[in-house]
């Protein structure tokens, strides 16, 4: 008896029993269900904010070929992003597809935008421009805030 005392105090019996090992893996998970569960919200935000980020460069590609069109752009227009080419005859679509590059790669990636077109529209008569991603059913709308930042992604249904 002093003998197996001895070698359990020694640290010579190393290793963990079943049920050591059953509760290390039951707060493994627990502590995962509490990580998803704080993440999981957060990745549609993400997404979101993701699609603004993308609609802005949009947008401002858009407004600077308009700008740098001037008088040899159309008074008014629109078109889809992925239609981009800067061979396009169009110098508002050559000026944003030069900006944006290989537009066929823009993609949305939130719930409201996935899979949707982005759609540039623009009139020099009255000074506005707009992008927007939607195909009728679903629109998302990029606005900025008074600040210059992006505000809020609109989704109507």
């Amino acid at each position: 008896m002093k003998k197996k005392m001895q070698k359990y105090l020694s640290g010579s019996n190393e290793g963990f029993s079943l049920v050591e090992l059953i509760i290390v893996i039951a707060i493994m998970a627990i502590l995962v269900g509490v990580v998803a569960l704080a993440v999981i919200p957060n990745l549609e935000r993400s997404r979101e904010s993701k699609d603004l980020t993308t609609l802005d460069n949009v947008a401002s590609a858009l407004a600077t070929a308009v700008a740098n069109a001037g008088a040899s752009a159309s008074a008014d227009g629109s078109f889809d992003v992925c239609s981009c080419a800067s061979d396009s005859s169009d110098v508002v679509m050559k000026g944003v597809a030069e900006s944006l590059g290989d537009c066929t790669k823009i993609k949305l990636e939130s719930a409201a935008g996935k899979g949707q077109a982005i759609m540039c529209k623009y009139d020099t008569k009255n000074q506005t421009l707009s992008v927007a991603a939607g195909d009728g059913s679903v629109e998302c709308t990029y606005q900025k805030g008074d600040d210059g930042n992006p505000r809020k992604l609109i989704v109507e249904k």
